[in-house]
């Protein structure tokens, strides 16, 4: 064979190959189909003499679409051919986990009445109910839990759980509904952060009481950065958070990996000037510690240790010396000159 007969046979066999993978790419399959929402062509496929398989990773794919489009009869349609409804894709996503993400719960509880497992997890090890109570779906977390969810499940990745999710996106409801079902009040993520922690950081006091009455331990310290529920509520400004949290027995001189107690970090940076835009948070978050005898206004950041008598005007220079170089220990007079500044 000549060279130019070689070239032109060469054109037309890649010319075939590449005609044979365009028409192979608009083959239509089940998962097609299901994501494009053509219920006829699934109708029309499952009806063709080569039948597809339904009940494996094709028919789990199309199971998968139709759930994310909430789509009920395409659903019906898979399911009665023999879908299978426990049935994982690629991403470890199931059709009951797509159905989790819409609003109304009628699609997942026909997965579920088909046999779903609830508790079947994304490859990050998120549930169903987790999606579910992070969009605050009541009605989801129902039908969820009532299948069998379990509502301690952790996520792999940091360990929070659906209760945690729920109080992050200050879902009260939702967050009420997994107590009543059962949810650990006490259950912490891989790091030791609780839900009360949770609620603290948020500020929520509606979530912090229910968290408190269904037996949350309010001074439970975080591993590692010994942050309590107190704490954390202070750092953030949180005054109603502060105020609930001592009216419940926090301890207010328990004191964090750094040295910080509740007091330090809320009047830590007052010697640089006053957070004007939330002075009065401040002045609410100090007196209410300062309203509580337990109380230590000298606090180090390794010991408790007290301030220095001021009973003569050299003891006082002495005391104030002593205040300069102590960069560690916070002052009686710096919380009440805080405490008292005005409008």
């Amino acid at each position: 064979m000549n060279i130019r007969a070689m070239m032109l046979a060469g054109l037309l066999g890649s010319t075939f190959l590449a005609g044979a993978a365009l028409a192979a790419e608009n083959v239509l399959t089940l998962s097609t189909a299901a994501k494009e929402g053509n219920r006829a062509a699934i109708q029309s496929l499952l009806n063709s003499p080569v039948k597809p398989n339904v009940a494996g990773a094709e028919g789990t794919a199309a199971l998968v679409w139709a759930a994310s489009r909430n789509d009920m009869e395409m659903t019906d349609l898979l399911l009665r051919a023999g879908a299978n409804p426990k049935g994982v894709n690629d991403f470890g996503a199931t059709a009951l986990y797509a159905a989790a993400g819409q609003t109304s719960s009628a699609l997942a509880e026909k997965l579920l009445a088909a046999g779903a497992d609830a508790n079947v997890a994304l490859v990050s090890g998120e549930t169903p109910l987790m999606l579910a109570a992070r969009r605050g779906n009541l009605a989801m977390v129902r039908a969820l839990l009532s299948g069998g969810a379990n509502p301690d499940a952790q996520e792999k990745n940091a360990g929070q759980t659906a209760l945690m999710e729920a109080i992050s996106g200050r879902h009260s409801a939702v967050m009420n509904e997994l107590l009543q079902r059962g949810a650990k009040v006490d259950l912490g993520s891989k790091t030791g952060f609780t839900p009360l922690m949770f609620a603290a950081q948020q500020g929520d006091t509606d979530a912090i009481s229910t968290l408190i009455k269904a037996g949350a331990k309010v001074n439970d310290v975080q591993t590692g950065t010994k942050l309590t529920p107190l704490i954390i509520s202070a750092a953030m400004n949180h005054a109603a958070a502060v105020e609930l949290l001592l009216d419940n027995g926090a301890n207010p001189n328990a004191i964090d990996s750094r040295g910080y107690t509740a007091l330090h970090l809320i009047v830590r940076d007052s010697d640089y000037g006053i957070y004007l835009q939330g002075k009065d948070n401040i002045l609410k978050i100090v007196n209410s510690l300062l309203r509580t005898r337990r109380t230590r206004i000298s606090v180090s950041y390794r010991k408790i240790r007290p301030l220095p008598a001021t009973k003569s005007r050299s003891a006082a220079r002495r005391r104030s010396s002593w205040l300069q170089k102590s960069t560690t220990t916070m002052s009686s007079r710096r919380c009440w000159t805080l405490a008292r500044i005005r409008r």
